[in-house]
């Protein structure tokens, strides 16, 4: 293989470091400054930046120091504490257990008759026909004091040893074939004496009897066959037996 001449491996390059033009510049090309300029230029350069990184951290440190001025004025101890107005509330009242309903009240089977205690000191006779005019109105001879007759028609559990239904009359009759014909007014007597002292715990089913008492308030109640019936009521201060319907 043949060698390229000395001279040519040793041809530099066209240029201006050789003498030579160069290739001409591209007409886009900015202008180039001259070597000589650069080192001026960059030195401007870095002075500019180090000037802005020094304004940048003397800024920072006086805004520090700023904020924290801010928060130390803001401090709880120069700041007045705000001022609280209870509110008063009224006491509650609890209860330790729950009232029960009061339990449910009954009617009771026989009526106490009014008033209370009367002040007979006489008791009128009637006859028949004078009492039936006064079962037909008994509020009329309300608080009079009268004698009646009459015989037993119930007396048990449901009217209680203190009272007792019975057909009444005004007049003293002896009882045939189980009953006593001429007494047919229903009526119903109650004892207020002191202590049953009126002799009504002794009175049963059947019996016929006198009895002293006073003219009570009619009284309405239910028939064991579901009827509403009214009856004259008096007050018993003394009864006894004289016969008996049995």
């Amino acid at each position: 293989m043949s060698q390229p001449p000395d001279n040519a491996q040793q041809q530099p390059p066209p240029g201006p470091a050789y003498g030579y033009p160069g290739p001409p510049p591209h007409p886009l090309a900015p202008p180039q400054a001259p070597a000589r300029a650069r080192g001026p230029l960059y030195a401007a350069i870095a002075a500019c930046v180090a000037s802005a990184v020094i304004a940048g951290t003397v800024g920072y440190a006086i805004g520090s120091t700023t904020s924290g001025s801010s928060t130390v004025s803001a401090s709880p101890e120069t700041t007045p504490a705000p001022t609280i107005t209870p509110v008063g509330t009224a006491a509650a009242t609890y209860s330790t257990s729950p009232t029960p309903p009061a339990p449910a009240t009954t009617t009771a089977p026989t009526p106490t008759p009014t008033p209370a205690t009367p002040a007979c000191t006489d008791f009128a006779e009637l006859t028949d026909r004078e009492f039936k005019l006064l079962g037909k109105d008994p509020g009329a001879h309300f608080g009079k004091c009268y004698r009646v007759y009459g015989y037993v028609t119930q007396a048990d559990s449901a009217t209680g040893t203190g009272s007792f239904r019975a057909n009444a009359c005004g007049e003293k009759h002896q009882p045939k074939y189980g009953y006593i014909a001429d007494c047919d007014t229903n009526s119903i007597f109650t004892d207020i004496s002191a202590n049953g002292a009126s002799g009504i715990k002794d009175i049963v089913d059947g019996d016929a009897f006198e009895a002293d008492v006073m003219v009570g308030k009619p009284f309405t109640y239910t028939t064991t066959l579901g009827g509403q019936m009214t009856a004259p009521t008096f007050a018993v201060l003394r009864v006894k037996q004289y016969a008996t319907t049995k």
